[in-house]
């Protein structure tokens, strides 16, 4: 019996045979000698221990070796699949690729192949449909590709062979004869010979055969005749779209039978006369909207906005005008005309700048859009004064206040109008103090009087709307312009509004009522802000301290945050009403008598561990 046996005899015997994966994977992980790892790489019980050795191995010669041996021999495929990775013999690859019955592997072989030669012999001899594939997928040698795109049983692989081939003759042969549609249409796909694709537009029977010609064709005469007289629509679309000859074009809008394709072809169209003439006399309406699109000649679309009997044919016309001669003569006979389509005289009063007819237009129409069109379009502060005392619609109103400049309007406006968003529109624009400060005491309106408020710079305006004002928001408004200290005071002190007290407290300077607000406010809130700004950090200790006993959830620990002082966390701990915060407390704690005390007598257990863990770490 042996006594003593040899660590790489000991290493090898547990990642051979060892029942502990664990066990066999440290024993490869300390291992570098790479006979040893070879060994194990060949003949461990465990995949992953084989794997784990394999991947170790630094001898590229050596590891080739092991590898192949591996790729061909090991049992289970994930192993197979994760060395022949790592492989880089062509003919091991070929022959992996060609025999190994797990398709994984055999494409993970392919991957690697570089050779054509051997890429061809896999194409061809592989067992695995799916790694032919792969193989054919790599090649680039066109005489084995025009074997394979003839010759081979099978189809997917003829496809794929067919995807690489340039060869424009092969191609043409294979588009017309071949017996399997999915060929022929791949074949077109890379054809560029017109005079074959022509023919397979004109003759070819199967559909999506004769729809990848289409698309590859450039020949105007044959693309008409398609956009003309194919039986499918889809192929027709297709045909029109790649039209450009003019001539042929024109052909094409005035003879062909589908509405559809007519209307393709005139987007396509640059001739100006023709496509007036079609504008004119065109009978579908569609047809005629595209004609006029691409207009350009200003006469042809007033004729067009004048008289067309379609709006949408009209409406295009407008929105193509751009003589505001022509524009005011068109779209102001249109806008003013009640008997045309509101999108239609909306678009009209959108073009139009002539102050008088906007002007007629804003204060008598019959739709308020169109007269809010025209209110924006109005500059005469006249017209826009006159439309703010007269007008009965608030909506129109708006329009109007929005682009008055005038003070003394803007004031009337302010003062008088029965819609709040009317006054406060005005009260935005307003700069005259003494009319600001009116509003800001008088206006019924809340968010008219903030608005006013907001633009406020006379302090004892401010501070009497700051004292008295009913509404809190209204009232820290006012506070945000204050600068005076004592009115400050007055209303941190008074305040019943939460709100507006922090809103106080941000602008104090005052360190005594900074002070008095951090101990004594009701409101945490307040009290975090007002301790913030304190400089004596003894009384801020007491107020956080305070906070973080009694506060409500997030000011406890917000509190808590910015405890330091022993003494101030020690009364914490200690008389804390929240064991959460005394916990935390505990755990910023130094003092060792006062740790001791609290982890022998605290109520809470969770505490008394916190402190009793605490001494121990210090006693470490």
């Amino acid at each position: 019996m042996r006594l003593f046996r040899p660590a790489w005899d000991s290493k090898n015997e547990i990642a051979n045979n060892g029942p502990d994966n664990d066990v066999c994977m440290d024993a490869v992980a300390k291992q570098t000698d790479q006979n040893w790892l070879a060994d194990v790489a060949k003949n461990a019980r465990h995949a992953n221990v084989r794997i784990a050795a394999a991947v170790k191995l630094t001898d590229q010669n050596f590891a080739q070796e092991v590898y192949a041996d591996i790729a061909k021999n090991d049992n289970d495929f994930l192993v197979r699949w994760i060395t022949v990775k790592k492989l880089t013999d062509q003919n091991v690859l070929a022959d992996v690729a060609k025999n190994d019955n797990n398709f994984f592997v055999g494409r993970a072989a392919v991957s690697n192949l570089t050779e054509q030669s051997v890429l061809a012999d896999v194409a061809k001899n592989a067992n695995e449909l799916s790694v032919r594939l792969e193989a054919v997928e790599k090649l680039t040698d066109q005489s084995v590709l025009i074997y394979l795109a003839k010759y081979d049983n099978e189809l997917s692989v003829r496809w794929e062979a067919v995807r690489n081939l340039t060869d424009q003759s092969v191609l043409a042969d294979l588009a017309k004869y071949d017996i399997h549609h999915d060929v022929r249409k791949e074949a077109v796909r890379n054809l560029t010979d017109q005079s074959v694709l022509a023919y397979l537009a004109n003759y070819e029977i199967d559909r999506d055969v004769r729809k990848a010609a289409v698309a590859n064709l450039t020949d105007q005469s044959v693309l008409a005749d398609a956009a003309k007289h194919d039986r499918y629509w889809e192929i027709r679309r297709i045909a029109a779209k790649k039209l450009t000859d003019q001539n042929v074009l024109v052909d094409v809008v005035k003879n062909a039978n589908d509405r559809e394709i007519r209307h393709e072809a005139v987007k396509n169209l640059t001739d100006q006369s023709v496509l007036a003439d079609i504008a004119k006399h065109e009978k579908h309406r569609y047809i005629r909207k595209a004609a006029v699109a691409k207009l350009t000649d200003q006469s042809v679309l007033t004729d067009i906005a004048e008289n067309d009997g379609d709006r949408v044919v009209r409406m295009v016309a407008i929105a193509h005008l751009i003589n505001q001669t022509l524009v005011k003569e068109v779209d102001g006979d249109l806008a003013k005309n009640h008997k045309y389509i509101i999108k239609v005289r909306k678009s009209a009063v959108a073009k139009l700048t002539d102050q008088h007819i906007l002007s007629y237009i804003a204060r008598n129409d019959n739709e308020r859009d169109v007269r809010k069109i025209a209110v924006a379009k109005l500059t005469d502060q006249r017209v826009l004064s006159d439309i703010l005392k007269n007008d009965s619609d608030f909506h129109i109103r708006r329009v109007a206040v929005a682009h008055v400049t005038d003070q003394n309007v803007l004031n009337e406006v302010a003062k008088n109008d029965g819609f709040w968003k009317v006054r406060k529109i005005a009260v935005e624009k307003l700069t005259d103090q003494s009319v600001l400060a009116d509003v800001a005491k008088n206006e019924s309106d809340v968010d008219v009087r903030r608005v006013a408020v907001g633009k406020l710079s006379d302090q004892s305006v401010l501070a009497e709307v700051a004292k008295n004002d009913s509404n809190g928001d209204v009232r820290k408004e006012a506070v945000r312009n204050l600068t005076d200290q004592s009115v400050l005071t007055y209303v941190v002190k008074n305040d019943k509004d939460q709100k507006v007290r922090l809103e106080t407290v941000y602008l104090l300077t005052d360190q005594s009522v900074l002070a008095d607000v951090a101990k004594n406010d009701i409101d945490c809130d307040v009290r975090l802000v007002a301790v913030k700004k304190l400089t004596d950090q003894t009384l801020a200790q007491e107020v956080y301290a305070d906070i973080a006993k009694n506060g409500w959830h997030y000011d406890r620990w917000e509190a808590f945050t910015e405890l330091t002082d022993q003494s101030a966390l020690a009364d914490v701990a200690k008389n804390g009403k929240y064991d959460d915060v005394r916990k935390a407390v505990v755990e910023k704690l130094t003092d060792q008598y006062i740790l001791a005390d609290i982890a022998k007598n605290d109520g809470n257990e969770n505490v008394r561990i916190a402190a009793a863990l605490r001494l121990d770490n210090h006693d470490q």
